[in-house]
């Protein structure tokens, strides 16, 4: 089974610090990715070699063309 975090970025607070202990907890049993709309941010550090991260680069507003992958 292959799970999906999505939350806006990676910086410090208490959702990131949440989604982040939850993927490296169940990145031995499943498949994890997070994906950050925004940017990726200071925690991502915690997660490599373990929890693949993907980051869209979304701007501020109406911003389809994060959505498209770029």
């Amino acid at each position: 089974m292959k799970v999906l975090h999505v939350i806006e970025s990676l910086e410090f607070g208490g959702a990131e610090a949440v989604v982040t202990d939850l993927a490296l907890a169940s990145s031995g049993t499943f498949g994890v990715a997070i994906c950050c709309v925004k940017k990726a941010g200071a925690l991502t550090c915690r997660l490599e070699g373990k929890v693949e991260v993907i980051s869209l680069g979304k701007k501020e507003g109406n911003d389809a063309k994060a959505m498209l992958g770029r």
